[in-house]
């Protein structure tokens, strides 16, 4: 890739020093309570300028997270994040969809990628014969769904997501990009397969909800013995967790390994100054960062045995 990326990644280099550490994060959790919880966020530097009050952590994180797009944003050299933002585009999408299928007008999450929410919302009020592109698709996917009756919240989800996989992977003008959405649907429909399997449910439910264009390719495994499954994965970087998961049926695991595999992953190429790599590297860990800290402090608040939170945890900035 271009030079151009040098002065942002070495700006990220700089960045990812403050990231939350294992220690740091040992720290919140041995914290006695949610007030102590949440002067120790403050005193790792979570809601800096904000003007939070304390103890509220819903706008603490928010702040966070609005904060962790416009890096994005500011870093989006060439549109070569655009895959990353546009994800963004169709979470709204489907805040709006879910409100309207209810009846209600639904309220900004905060969160902006490439369209504003406003801008979002118009399009869901086109006719058909406008819709374009895959957000437009999207709609239509759901307007099929409603005219069928199956448009409830899972129906939205699947054909919305279904559509912003395939976006993301055209708009990744960069391979790590392109690697990542890759492994990232992989992993998304093992752990579909997964819940399925826990929940009793069938091959059709399992398919209803499958995302095309990832790795592994599981789409007609379903109904395979446990070994035949395994051996679809093999040689996979989701191998070893899958197949202690599935051995277990332990969702849970999974679902914390295959965030591990995906960090793994864009951490391998986070040294190549001349690529987004960096960048990508650092949203992701920053976005593990708050998922860990929403995690440990929703545990604080519950009474759940620290030990329980520390299994549940992601890998953090070492």
């Amino acid at each position: 890739m271009s030079e151009r990326f040098v002065y942002e990644n070495a700006r990220i280099k700089s960045l990812e020093v403050k990231l939350l550490t294992r220690q740091s994060m040992q720290r919140l959790i041995d914290c006695a309570s949610p007030e102590a919880a949440f002067k120790t966020l403050v005193d790792l530097g979570f809601g800096v300028g904000a003007g939070v009050a304390p103890g509220d952590f819903d706008a603490l994180f928010a702040f966070e997270e609005e904060k962790s797009v416009a890096l994005i944003k500011e870093f989006n050299v060439g549109g070569a994040l655009d895959a990353l933002l546009l994800t963004y585009d169709f979470l709204n999408l489907k805040l709006i969809l879910k409100a309207k299928a209810m009846g209600k007008i639904a309220t900004a999450s905060g969160l902006e990628g490439l369209m504003t929410f406003d801008e979002v919302s118009d399009l869901v009020d086109l006719p058909d014969e406008k819709l374009t592109g895959e957000l437009g698709g999207a709609i239509a996917d759901v307007r099929a769904l409603s005219a069928k009756g199956e448009a409830g919240p899972r129906g939205i989800d699947v054909a919305v997501d279904k559509r912003m996989f395939k976006a993301a992977k055209a708009a990744a003008k960069d391979k790590i990009l392109k690697e990542y959405f890759v492994l990232k649907i992989g992993g998304i429909n093992l752990l579909s397969l997964l819940r399925t399997k826990r929940l009793g449910l069938d091959a059709a439910f399992f398919a209803e909800g499958y995302i095309e264009g990832g790795s592994p390719e599981v789409k007609d495994v379903f109904d395979l013995s446990n070994d035949a499954i395994i051996e679809a994965v093999k040689g996979n970087a989701f191998y070893e967790p899958f197949k202690k998961a599935l051995e277990n049926m332990d969702v849970i695991s999974f679902e914390v390994a295959a965030d591990n595999v995906l960090l793994a992953k864009v951490r391998s190429a986070r040294d190549d100054m001349f690529s987004p790599a960096p960048i990508l590297s650092y949203c992701l860990q920053k976005q593990t960062e708050l998922k860990a800290a929403k995690l440990i402090v929703a545990g604080i608040r519950n009474g759940v045995d620290p030990a329980v939170i520390k299994e549940r945890l992601r890998d953090v900035n070492a």
